[in-house]
Parts: structure tokens; C-alpha cells; sequence
């Protein structure tokens, strides 16, 4: 055949950070996820959602998700074998009786065992603590500085309240007093029925301790005149 179908393309694998509007890419290996789930703890940092952010590997070409674990990538045969360190430079030794100790070989081929896939997992258990302990101390802050705009909300109501009888140029007192509902209640209920017309709410309460005077206390309030001596 002289050219590649559809499904012989080559796929272009690359881990890919999923945060809105972050385009921050890294290598399909090893050290590449790594990185990026460093790179998550930005995020969290910035007060992004855990659902709302992670990685996956990708294909660059179609956006295609490959996989979304390390062990996933490795499975699909996804993950890349990083490049060994460059080899330095070799450096004649001085003449010496002693037979030179040849250095140990590197080795071409680095494999991705077990103990590379335990390794990232637990750091990235240690990153994901660090989100979780984030996550909570913006969620305390949020919450300490609600508190001081609802005590000040409290101390303005206080405020409007008079717990000292007051007197008007008129001759009335003000006072804060506490009545239950049913007394609004009974007062509408009066007014509903026609036994009230044009009065208030003021003047209804203090008929009623007029009225409690006269029925149970049997008292009646009158003005005398002053006896001549």
C-alpha cells in the first residue's frame, strides 16, 4: 500500500490539564503526569473546584481522551519511556598502579515498574491532601470573615430598640415592647369583624389596659378636685 488509512495514523499522546481555559500540556511519561498533578494544586490554590478541574492523557491531534490514569496509559501502551541522563564526559584518569574502576553502565531503556507506579500514586495522594487542607482553610477564611457583617447586622437591630421609657413633647412615652403574633393577629381579626374602624394599633393596646383595669382589677381611674381647708 502507498498510503496510511484512517486508523494508521499515528496518535500523539500528551497529558492535558482539564481546568477552563488552562492550557497547560505535559510529555506522556512518567515525569509529565507527575507534573501535572503539581500542577493541580495551582488550581486549588486559586480556589478552582476539585470536579471542576484534573488531567487525562490526550491525543494533541483530535483532543481524543486516551486514558485518565497512569496505570491506564501504561496498560494502552500510551506512556513513553523517558530518555536516560547523558552520559558524562569520560575523563582519562592519572596513571596509577591501581587498575582503573570502570563506572556503571547506564541503561538504555528505563522500564516503568511498580515501584515507579507506587512512587506517583502516593505523591499524588500528598498533593491531593494539600488540595483538601486548601479547600478548607478558604472555606474557614469565607466563613470568618462572614461573621463580622451578620454581628453588625445584629447590633444595628439592637440598636433600634429603646429600653429606656422615652417622653415626647407631646406627652407620649416610647418603649420597645415584645408582643407575640397572636396579638397582631386578634387586633386584624377585631377589625375584620367590624368591631374597630380607624385606629390603631397603639390605641387598641391601650383600651385593652384600660379594659383590664375596670374588669379585673375593679379600679377605675378618675380626676378629683382638690377640698378647700
Amino acid at each position: 500500500m502507498t498510503g496510511a488509512t484512517e486508523t494508521e495514523k499515528a496518535v500523539k499522546p500528551i497529558w492535558k490539564c482539564l481546568a477552563k481555559d488552562c492550557d497547560y500540556t505535559t510529555p506522556p511519561t512518567l515525569k509529565g503526569y507527575e507534573k501535572q498533578a503539581g500542577h493541580q494544586l495551582y488550581h486549588a490554590k486559586r480556589g478552582v473546584l476539585k470536579e471542576k478541574r484534573g488531567f487525562c492523557l490526550i491525543d494533541e491531534s483530535t483532543g481524543d481522551i486516551l486514558a485518565q490514569t497512569l496505570k491506564e496509559a501504561g496498560v494502552k501502551g500510551f506512556l513513553m519511556l523517558e530518555a536516560p541522563p547523558e552520559k558524562p564526559k569520560k575523563v582519562e584518569p592519572p596513571i596509577s598502579k591501581t587498575p582503573p574502576v570502570e563506572p556503571p553502565k547506564t541503561p538504555d531503556v528505563i522500564d516503568i515498574d511498580a515501584a515507579d507506579a507506587r512512587r506517583a500514586a502516593e505523591k499524588a495522594e500528598a498533593e491531593a491532601k494539600a488540595e483538601a487542607k486548601v479547600e478548607a482553610k478558604t472555606k474557614a477564611e469565607a466563613e470568618e470573615k462572614a461573621k463580622p457583617e451578620a454581628k453588625g447586622e445584629k447590633e444595628e437591630e439592637k440598636e433600634k430598640e429603646i429600653t429606656t421609657p422615652q417622653v415626647s413633647s407631646d406627652g407620649f412615652f416610647r418603649y420597645t415592647i415584645t408582643l407575640p403574633a397572636d396579638a397582631f393577629a386578634l387586633f386584624n381579626m377585631a377589625k375584620a369583624a367590624g368591631r374597630e374602624k380607624d385606629i390603631s394599633f397603639d390605641v387598641w393596646v391601650w383600651d385593652c389596659i384600660r379594659k383590664r383595669f375596670e374588669k379585673d382589677y375593679k379600679l377605675q381611674v378618675i380626676l378629683a378636685g382638690i377640698g378647700e381647708e
